[in-house]
């Protein structure tokens, strides 16, 4: 693959979406308690909607904090603020008060 055909991340990832059947598992999330998965049409439609929902309060360049643990979630919220247009600021959950506050 030549990643130099594409402008950004949001245009490899839609056209490596293209190419998958979209009833393949495409994210999973695999822990003690919650056993998720997520195919590639489920994946795709959850970021279309939280895209929508994120242009209605972003304007272009905006920040948006991202404080997650590692789950397909976060995948689906870093690209739907960067196809709306945000940046993403990934921050870790083990995080304290006071360094949110820094």
């Amino acid at each position: 693959m030549k990643f130099d055909q594409y402008k950004n991340l949001i245009e490899l990832f839609f056209h490596r979406a293209e190419m998958q059947d979209q009833k393949d598992i495409f994210l999973e999330w695999l822990n003690v308690v919650n056993r998720k998965k997520f195919t590639w049409a489920e994946t795709i439609s959850s970021i279309h909607k939280l895209t929508k929902n994120l242009k209605t309060n972003l304007k272009e360049g905006d920040r948006v904090l991202l404080v997650s643990e590692n789950r397909p979630e976060w995948l689906i919220a870093d690209i739907s603020i960067m196809l709306a247009n945000g940046i993403t600021v990934p921050a870790y959950i083990t995080y304290t008060e006071n360094d949110y506050q820094y």
